[in-house]
């Protein structure tokens, strides 16, 4: 039986995260996989000729370049594109209840103080005169 390693294993092996051994499995499928049940498992020599490439000069400048940039179907682009203009409206909206929270707040905490006022003024006029004449 070929030696294999899971994917925790390839990325502890590569350096890397186990979720971009799991996208660059889905991405390029350079790198062949075995499913045994609900386990993936990566032959370890493909590991090891992953490793040894990263490791050669000339390889690092394309990872490099790769990794700056990502290969995305229009419709998908177009549909994010979609959701971060959704999402800046919606900042947009949540800063301006933010902006009109605050002012409504500063203006109950003043008819707050207000209420108060009125409140001793009525106390004190519920008081007979003979005893508001005395403070």
């Amino acid at each position: 039986m070929t030696e294999r390693m899971t994917i925790e294993a390839a990325a502890k092996a590569l350096g890397v995260s186990p979720e971009a051994v799991q996208a660059y499995l889905e991405r390029t499928g350079k790198l062949d996989k075995v499913k045994e049940g609900q386990r993936v498992y990566i032959p370890a020599q493909a590991v090891r000729a992953l490793v040894g490439q990263r490791s050669s000069p000339s390889t690092a400048v394309q990872t490099a370049s790769v990794a700056s940039t990502v290969a995305v179907p229009l419709e998908k682009y177009e549909q994010l594109l979609t959701e971060l203009g959704r999402l800046r409206t919606q900042a947009q909206w949540l800063e301006t209840c933010r902006t009109e929270l605050k002012e409504k707040e500063a203006l109950l905490l003043e008819r707050e103080k207000e209420l108060a006022q009125l409140q001793s003024e009525v106390d004190r006029l519920r008081k007979p005169w003979w005893k508001r004449r005395t403070r």
